[in-house]
Formats: structure tokens, sequence, C-alpha cells
């Protein structure tokens, strides 16, 4: 305690994900991210030839699988949940790399720059202020009606300087290498009973300013005032980017993995992507205009690659409904490869697609039937709806057979 009061020695700061102690986010981090993790592990075990059926794999793979049949959505929402895992933990690895330093001279601070729109509040980027400059130091309250732990989350510190305002949380900076201040377990038990401004007392930031001889200042306006900055939802060409963003984005990523059932067997063409590509680059610069430099690239270069992104799925789908289907019977040269000689049609690669035991029906030289579609787009593509009806049934089958044998 004594280096807060001395207000000599260096202070890092580091800023918490969440208003719980370390081990508590921890814990708390671990179980949120647990699900995508056990949905991708559950959904590889089960497109996978397992002998399995008995023990605590198979068991909870048996349960997926009923809860699968009676919500034929829910698979979809369990791969969206894992495919956004990466993007979860990009944003816990930035903020970790939140600092904030108290020294002799004053405070210096890196911040992303995400964590200063929305709800976050805080001045973001890197900035230094001198101790001589501040003129005031006052707290903004969160609204009274608000619950003790979303008052605590509401808390906002304001530095004015010569230069402006520099805005704060001040309760989710801890000190990395103290005594982590923020809520314990029996705190969060007896959550309702907290006295917000007292367990705000304990923030490091505020220990550290008070030592240093500033008052804080409570204001008086009971709603907060937005941190200084720039904000994307007021500017109509950046919201508009931020919609094309999410649309793009989510037609992409559910048309590309959940309802796309189209293999390319050939190149596509690039012309449809070199010229959205452009578009997107001249119709982002036009809407970024008035924005600052750093978010207009940021939220441009996003834009332009889920554009770029949507038009992959967007030209098979469209190849596929202007084609007329075709059946080809293919000769088998490998499991799961297959090619026609002289017929002008290229050969099929599906030794990916994790049905070995299918394949194995299929030695070189046998016979297999697939459905091709070549339409404006001008390239073949495999049409696997057909494919996956008869590996389905023929696994469907598999099973009761062996089901039928132990009885």
């Amino acid at each position: 305690m004594q280096r807060y009061v001395s207000g000599q020695a260096p202070l890092t700061l580091g800023l918490g994900t969440s208003l719980l102690r370390r081990d508590l986010t921890a814990g708390l981090i671990a179980a949120v991210l647990a699900l995508p993790l056990a949905a991708i592990a559950g959904l590889l075990y089960l497109a996978r030839d397992h002998h399995e059926t008995e023990g605590p794999v198979a068991a909870a793979a048996q349960a997926l699988r009923s809860a699968l049949d009676r919500e034929p959505d829910l698979g979809a929402l369990l791969w969206l949940a894992a495919a956004l895992l990466p993007l979860a933990i990009v944003f816990l690895l930035a903020q970790r790399a939140a600092t904030l330093r108290v020294d002799t001279e004053g405070l210096a601070a890196r911040i992303p720059r995400w964590l200063g729109i929305g709800l976050f509040r805080q001045t973001a980027g890197e900035w230094r202020i001198a101790w001589h400059t501040i003129r005031r130091v006052r707290l903004v309250q969160p609204r009274s009606t608000a619950k003790p732990v979303q008052q605590l989350g509401g808390f906002r510190l304001v530095i004015e300087t010569d230069h402006g305002e520099t805005w704060l949380s001040p309760f989710l900076w801890f000190d990395r290498s103290g005594d982590d201040h923020r809520l314990r377990l029996a705190e969060v038990i007896r959550s309702r009973r907290l006295d917000a401004a007292r367990l705000l007392e304990r923030a490091p930031l505020l220990r550290a300013l008070q030592a240093r001889g500033f008052e804080l200042e409570t204001s008086a306006a009971n709603v907060p005032r937005r941190a200084p900055g720039f904000d994307l939802a007021r500017h109509r060409g950046m919201a508009a980017q931020l919609v094309a963003l999410f649309a793009t984005g989510l037609y992409a990523l559910l048309d590309t993995f959940f309802f796309g059932h189209y293999l390319p067997l050939e190149p596509l063409p690039t012309l449809p992507f070199a010229l959205v590509a452009a578009a997107a680059t001249v119709g982002v610069g036009i809407l970024g205009r008035g924005a600052p430099a750093v978010e207009r690239l940021a939220v441009g270069a996003l834009t332009v690659a889920a554009v770029t992104w949507a038009v992959y799925p967007a030209t098979l789908r469209l190849n596929a409904l202007s084609a007329t289907p075709v059946s080809v019977i293919y000769v088998a040269t490998a499991p799961g490869r297959f090619h026609l000689p002289g017929a002008g049609v290229p050969a099929i690669d599906l030794t990916g697609h994790d049905v070995d035991a299918y394949w194995a029906q299929y030695p070189q030289g046998t016979l297999h039937e697939f459905t091709l579609l070549r339409g404006d787009g001008g390239f073949y593509q495999l049409d696997l709806s057909p494919l996956h009806a008869r590996t389905r049934r023929f696994y469907q089958e598999r099973e009761q057979r062996r089901t039928d044998g132990e009885r």
C-alpha cells in the first residue's frame, strides 16, 4: 500500500476484461470459450467414421446427434459460435495489450482504438498527460437506478488538461504486479448489497491520483457523457460501411460454411472479384470522407475484405442457378478420386470429406455418378447434395446393420 501513498514508485496498470478478479475472469472466459470448442470437437467427431458405441465420448456424441435431430438449426448456431471464437480471442489479446503507466512525470497510456467506441467510453490510442497540465479530475456517475455492479462499471474518470479531456474506466484498471482490487467471489454473490462508490475507492488509479494531491470531484450530471473521440455510428458513411460489413460478412460465412453445398471443380473467374474489390474500395473511400484516418482505414479495409469474400459463395450460387444439372458417370482412380478421360469435364477429388468407408466401395476402375453444374459463370462445379444424401444413407444403414448384429 506504501507505493500509492508515496506516489513515487512507477505503477503499471493493465485493463481488465471484467469487473471480476483475475482468477474469476479467467474461469468465466474459459467457460464461455468452452462451448465453441466443444461444438467443434463434437461436430468433427460426428463427421468421422467412428466405431465406438460406448464410453463418455460416444455418449456425448450421441447426445449431440439427438439434439441436432430435434433442432436442425442448432448445428448452424454451433458452427457460427465456433467461427466467431478466433475473433473473440483476438479481442481478448488486443485488450491485454492495453497499458496505463503512472510515474513521476505523469500518465502514459496505450489503449486499442476499439476501446474508445460505444459502451467502452475510454480515450483510446497512445497518449501522455504530464502532472502539471492537469487542471481538474472528476468522476462522472452512472445512472442512480442502475444495479451496484452496473454502477461500478459505469463510473468514468475524466481528467481535464490544457489540451482537453481524457476519459478512463477507473475500476477496470488493475495493478499487474500487486493485489487485484476487483470483485471477489463473495462480493459477486452478494452484489445487490454492494456500495459501488466505496468499492471504487480501491481502484489503484484513483489512489495514485489522490496520492499526487488531486481531489476527485463528482460530476453533477447523472447521465454519463460520451468520451471524446469519433463515434462511428454518428457518421452516415461509416455507419453504412458497418452495415455492409456485417451483412456481407454474415452472408459469406453462412453460405460458405453452412448452407452452401457446391464444390468448384475449376478456378473461379477472377474478374468478378477484381470488379467488386475495386468498386468496394472506391465506395469506402467516398463513404469514409470526414472520418479520422485510423478508423477510416480499419473499417474500410474490413468492409472491402468482407464484400470481396462474399463474391465467392455468390459466384457459386449464381453459376448453379443458371445451370441445368447433368448426371455424369465417373471412373474411380483411387478412393475419393474420380476421372473421366476424353469427356471434357474436370476430375473430382473428394478425399478430404472424411467418408473413407463409403469410398471403399469404389476401388479403382469402378463407376460413380455425380451431378455437375455449369452455368453463366463458365466453370464446372459439383452439387454435393446428392452425394451427402448417399453417404448419410450409407452410414445409417451400416449403423443399423451393426446394431442388428449385436442383438
